[in-house]
């Protein structure tokens, strides 16, 4: 990790760790689900904690979050792009993009992608009938899409 990537990641850290604590807690792992629009079950958090927590003190410190980003870097940047991408797409900020605009950010990306995966992955964010994708879905088909790859 370059020093631009440590400078960032130690922001989201500092953004985690509500109340400036020096760690990242199950609260507040919740919250951040919560603002993405996931429903994650309280096991689940305390799985994730857990993970990142060697010391077994339900407290994830900056250096076991350092370590533990490093570990998943890859998985988290393509997140974070798309995210930021369909954000962008969502101009008018109603929470959803149009199917098309979608498959064209992938092929501008990706132009060798095979047109049925790209079928499949797209049929996965459950667009409505209207062509229209929901943040919602779109972040539950990626974060499906990622734990599988």
């Amino acid at each position: 990790m370059n020093a631009d990537q440590e400078k960032k990641l130690k922001e989201l850290f500092d953004r985690l760790d509500g109340g400036h604590k020096g760690h990242i807690t199950h609260d507040d792992l919740k919250h951040l689900c919560e603002e993405l629009g996931r429903e994650v079950p309280d096991e689940k958090i305390a799985e994730i904690i857990a993970k990142a927590d060697p010391d077994h003190t339900g407290k994830v410190t900056w250096d076991h979050f350092k370590t533990a980003v490093s570990a998943a870097l890859p998985k988290l940047i393509v997140a974070i792009v798309l995210v930021g991408a369909f954000k962008k797409l969502d101009a008018d900020k109603t929470g959803f993009i149009q199917k098309d605009a979608l498959e064209a950010l992938v092929l501008e990306h990706k132009p060798d992608i095979d047109k049925a995966r790209l079928a499949s992955l797209i049929a996965e964010t459950h667009p409505g009938a209207d062509g229209k994708i929901a943040f919602k879905t779109f972040i539950a088909a990626l974060a499906a899409h990622l734990k599988a790859a």
